[in-house]
């Protein structure tokens, strides 16, 4: 088994300055950092962090890689997969990267001392990826951009299909002008974007650019932590117009936006 030892020697560097690269702390510069790096890829070298833990637990501990817990999808998520990891027999750790960079991300991933990761965090980059690929750690990813950038297994949402569906669905009802918002800093808005377009034109229905609005992380973030509907409002004056139906990209935003449509004296769902 590869020690941190060996990846101290091979680098050139000090156990400590190993240790510093692997946990992202300390003041080593970018160089030593990317020498002690390719080290650990070339070794495939896997930091135990939770040696004694892992040991006593037979090593099944499956990490569960997030870029936020924030509102009920993370929540029904994790609870999720924490009842599959109870029911097969494995301990389940939660790391929430947040803001990290994707080295900061891919450092957490190898240091966790896990045996299997499940990531779901758009920030890591497909090169970061194919490193831990390398490394030999089993992981899937969740949400279909990974498995289209990396051929890494992954639980895939049929976003152009759902969005499709959303779509048709509403014109089916009798609706001609639909707006819609989505999100913009991820796979996923663009392709149920596409999706809901299509639908409206193979419905013969003419697509409005102006009604249809974007959203980034930030904007999700004062939305639901600040509570600040600004940019739902804004939605709601310049773009809304006579639309008489709304496409959101999922039910946070909608839940948000029928709050500021019932504050406005829109009735909902009529």
């Amino acid at each position: 088994m590869v020690t941190i030892k060996d990846v101290a020697r091979e680098a050139g560097v000090a156990i400590s300055t190993v240790s510093n690269v692997i946990n992202n702390v300390g003041n080593v510069s970018r160089d030593t950092k990317q020498r002690v790096l390719d080290v650990v890829e070339r070794l495939k070298y896997v930091p135990n962090m939770n040696a004694r833990s892992l040991k006593a637990n037979k090593g099944n501990t499956v990490g569960l890689f997030l870029a936020s817990i924030q509102g009920d999808y993370y929540r029904m998520l994790t609870q999720a997969i924490h009842i599959q990891c109870k029911v097969t027999g494995f301990m389940l750790n939660i790391y929430v990267s947040n803001k990290n960079t994707s080295e900061e991300i891919y450092g957490m991933i190898i240091s966790s001392g896990v045996e299997g990761a499940i990531i779901m965090n758009e920030s890591l980059g497909s090169e970061y990826i194919a490193r831990i690929e390398r490394t030999g750690l089993p992981m899937v990813f969740l949400h279909g951009a990974y498995g289209e950038l990396s051929g890494v297994p992954c639980v895939a949402d049929d976003n152009y299909g759902g969005g499709y569906q959303l779509a048709r669905y509403l014109s089916g009802r009798g609706h001609r002008e639909i707006a819609g918002i989505f999100k913009s800093d991820d796979i996923q808005g663009p392709l149920r974007y596409h999706g809901a377009v299509s639908a409206l034109r193979d419905a013969g229905l003419s697509i409005q650019d102006s009604r249809f609005a974007w959203y980034d992380t930030e904007d999700r973030r004062r939305l639901l932590e600040e509570r600040d509907r600004r940019p739902l409002t804004d939605f709601l004056q310049k773009r809304l117009g006579d639309a008489t139906a709304v496409i959101c990209y999922n039910d946070e935003i909608a839940y948000r936006l029928i709050q500021v449509l019932l504050e406005a004296g829109r009735r909902v769902p009529e």
